[in-house]
Protein backbone atom coordinates (compact mmCIF):
# COMPACT_ATOMS: atom_id res chain seq x y z
CA UNK A 1 0.00 0.00 0.00
CA UNK A 2 1.12 3.11 -0.89
CA UNK A 3 1.05 5.77 1.38
CA UNK A 4 -0.09 9.69 0.66
CA UNK A 5 -0.01 12.35 2.41
CA UNK A 6 -1.58 15.88 2.62
CA UNK A 7 0.17 18.42 3.70
CA UNK A 8 -1.53 22.17 5.56
CA UNK A 9 0.69 25.20 5.96
CA UNK A 10 -0.29 28.51 7.59
CA UNK A 11 1.53 31.64 9.69
CA UNK A 12 -0.16 33.48 12.14
CA UNK A 13 1.26 36.31 14.22
CA UNK A 14 1.11 37.20 17.58
CA UNK A 15 -1.24 39.84 19.26
CA UNK A 16 2.35 42.16 20.24
CA UNK A 17 3.40 41.58 16.41
CA UNK A 18 6.89 40.45 17.83
CA UNK A 19 6.38 36.89 16.97
CA UNK A 20 5.09 34.98 13.49
CA UNK A 21 4.44 30.95 13.45
CA UNK A 22 4.18 28.61 11.44
CA UNK A 23 2.02 25.31 11.75
CA UNK A 24 2.64 22.56 9.26
CA UNK A 25 -0.14 19.41 9.29
CA UNK A 26 -0.25 15.80 7.88
CA UNK A 27 -3.18 14.13 6.65
CA UNK A 28 -3.48 10.82 5.50
CA UNK A 29 -5.55 7.01 5.93
CA UNK A 30 -4.68 4.49 7.55
CA UNK A 31 -4.51 0.87 6.70
CA UNK A 32 -8.20 0.67 7.89
CA UNK A 33 -9.15 3.84 5.69
CA UNK A 34 -9.31 6.49 9.02
CA UNK A 35 -7.80 9.36 8.52
CA UNK A 36 -4.92 10.41 10.58
CA UNK A 37 -4.19 13.91 11.48
CA UNK A 38 -0.94 15.47 13.00
CA UNK A 39 0.59 19.00 13.62
CA UNK A 40 4.00 17.97 12.67
CA UNK A 41 5.19 21.17 13.34
CA UNK A 42 4.56 24.45 15.12
CA UNK A 43 7.60 26.86 14.72
CA UNK A 44 9.03 30.32 15.27
CA UNK A 45 9.28 31.92 11.66
CA UNK A 46 12.53 33.46 11.14
CA UNK A 47 11.71 37.24 9.92
CA UNK A 48 8.15 37.76 8.08
CA UNK A 49 5.53 35.30 6.54
CA UNK A 50 7.58 35.46 3.19
CA UNK A 51 7.25 32.82 0.59
CA UNK A 52 10.55 32.16 0.85
CA UNK A 53 10.59 31.78 4.70
CA UNK A 54 7.91 29.42 4.71
CA UNK A 55 9.68 27.33 1.94
CA UNK A 56 12.57 26.77 3.85
CA UNK A 57 10.75 25.95 6.89
CA UNK A 58 8.47 23.60 5.21
CA UNK A 59 11.13 22.36 2.75
CA UNK A 60 13.12 21.22 6.19
CA UNK A 61 10.32 19.78 7.81
CA UNK A 62 9.45 17.52 5.20
CA UNK A 63 12.76 16.26 4.65
CA UNK A 64 13.31 15.68 8.40
CA UNK A 65 10.33 13.36 8.36
CA UNK A 66 11.72 11.61 4.75
CA UNK A 67 8.78 13.06 3.27
CA UNK A 68 9.47 11.58 -0.61
CA UNK A 69 7.74 13.19 -3.83
CA UNK A 70 6.11 9.28 -3.97
CA UNK A 71 4.10 9.94 -0.94
CA UNK A 72 3.07 13.90 -1.46
CA UNK A 73 -0.83 14.42 -2.59
CA UNK A 74 -2.08 17.64 -1.96
CA UNK A 75 -0.93 21.16 -0.48
CA UNK A 76 -4.12 22.34 1.53
CA UNK A 77 -3.49 26.04 1.27
CA UNK A 78 -5.14 29.69 1.28
CA UNK A 79 -5.12 31.80 -1.97
CA UNK A 80 -2.01 34.37 0.09
CA UNK A 81 1.21 34.68 -2.42
CA UNK A 82 3.16 34.28 -0.32
CA UNK A 83 1.78 30.78 -0.22
CA UNK A 84 2.42 30.67 -3.80
CA UNK A 85 5.88 31.02 -3.67
CA UNK A 86 6.65 28.43 -1.16
CA UNK A 87 4.36 26.09 -3.86
CA UNK A 88 6.32 26.81 -6.60
CA UNK A 89 9.51 25.74 -4.86
CA UNK A 90 8.15 23.09 -3.38
CA UNK A 91 6.67 21.75 -7.04
CA UNK A 92 10.49 22.04 -8.77
CA UNK A 93 11.82 20.26 -5.67
CA UNK A 94 9.47 16.88 -5.48
CA UNK A 95 8.62 17.26 -9.68
CA UNK A 96 4.63 17.55 -9.90
CA UNK A 97 2.93 20.73 -11.58
CA UNK A 98 1.17 22.55 -8.95
CA UNK A 99 -1.94 23.38 -10.13
CA UNK A 100 -2.78 19.37 -10.07
CA UNK A 101 -1.66 19.33 -6.37
CA UNK A 102 -2.89 22.37 -4.87
CA UNK A 103 -6.37 22.27 -2.99
CA UNK A 104 -7.63 26.58 -2.26
CA UNK A 105 -9.93 28.14 0.26
CA UNK A 106 -12.66 26.44 0.27
CA UNK A 107 -11.27 23.37 1.63
CA UNK A 108 -8.47 24.95 3.86
CA UNK A 109 -11.33 26.97 5.28
CA UNK A 110 -13.43 23.98 6.14
CA UNK A 111 -9.90 21.92 7.64
CA UNK A 112 -9.34 25.53 9.80
CA UNK A 113 -13.29 25.15 11.21
CA UNK A 114 -12.98 21.03 11.45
Amino acid sequence: MNLLVYISFNGWMTRNGKHALIGIYIYYLNQGGHIVNYLIALLKQIGRHSGINYIEVVRNILDSFNISKEWLSYFIIDNALNNNTALNTLAVKYSFIKEYRRTRCACYVLNLVA
